[in-house]
């Protein structure tokens, strides 16, 4: 099993992205940023275009949307302990 959002976990992740499918015309970029408060940030992009659906690590360069989170939120995201609702 790999580490959460190691750079393992974002591969794993977007090996898994690419069963999915996306509708044509739709294009998008989520950045996602997690914090822990020191220099230790994760960083990585979803990009959803050209009828599918991609992990990529690091910063978007045009990102549509950026969210931002810390790590405890993201653990409780990942866990199904906290819906998006209650984490934003």
């Amino acid at each position: 099993m790999v580490r959460f959002l190691s750079p393992e976990w974002i591969a794993a992740l977007d090996v898994a992205a690419g069963e999915a499918t996306v509708p044509a015309g739709v294009r998008l970029t989520i950045q996602q940023i997690v914090t822990d408060g020191g220099d230790d940030d994760v960083r990585y992009h979803l990009v959803l275009g050209e009828g599918r659906l991609r992990i990529v690590p690091g910063e978007a360069d045009a990102p549509d949307v950026t969210l931002i989170q810390t790590r405890e939120v993201a653990v409780g995201l990942s866990r199904g302990e906290l819906n998006a609702q209650q984490a934003l």
